[in-house]
């Protein structure tokens, strides 16, 4: 087998090629050609290590507000979507004490409910005037943590302006209610 495989290799490579001298010849350039190629492989990797991490530094920075951003909604959209209908208020005070901590939980500042007086000792609910400041995320937040609420009936008349780097909301809200309001209840 050893023969047929010599004369085989003999048939397809010039007789020269299979010479002791030029096998130990090549193999020992091409062991060395490889140490040279593994060595600067060594060098070009360190100073790549050193120049992905600048890079690496560099996209983190950058990349860094848009992060967070992203993880401020995902806490927002997370809370919206663990939001509860609160408990129908049964009191003036009730009520806007329960839209207060509304918009605290919104992020919401500045937040003014005011009564509507034609409404107050109304069966059909009470319109209140909303007006408060905030994010745009706190904005969105807000108006759907009211739109959660069962006993919030209606919002109209919505609009959101930009005051510096805050937005505006004034909406108007009807609420209802399970009894009739009056104004010492």
């Amino acid at each position: 087998m050893k023969i047929q495989l010599q004369a085989r290799l003999r048939q397809i490579f010039p007789e020269w090629l299979l010479e002791p001298r030029f096998l130990i010849t090549s193999t020992a350039a091409f062991a060395m050609v490889a140490l040279a190629l593994l060595a600067w492989l060594g060098v070009y990797t360190q100073e790549n290590r050193h120049g992905d991490m600048k890079a690496r530094v560099e996209a983190q920075r950058i990349l860094k507000p848009a992060v967070e951003g992203l993880r401020r909604q995902t806490r927002s959209l997370n809370s919206l979507v663990n939001a509860k209908s609160l408990d129908m208020p049964d009191s003036l005070p009730h009520l806007l004490d329960t839209l207060r901590l509304m918009a605290v939980r919104a992020g919401m500042k500045n937040a003014e409910f005011v009564p509507d007086p034609m409404s107050v000792g109304s069966t059909a609910g009470l319109r209140l005037d909303v007006r408060c400041e905030g994010s745009t995320d706190a904005v969105r937040q807000f108006i759907v943590l009211l739109s959660n609420q069962k006993w919030v009936e209606s919002m109209e008349h919505q609009a959101v302006r930009t005051v510096g780097e805050q937005r505006e909301l004034t909406m108007s809200l009807q609420a209802g209610f399970s009894k009739k309001l009056g104004p010492g209840k």
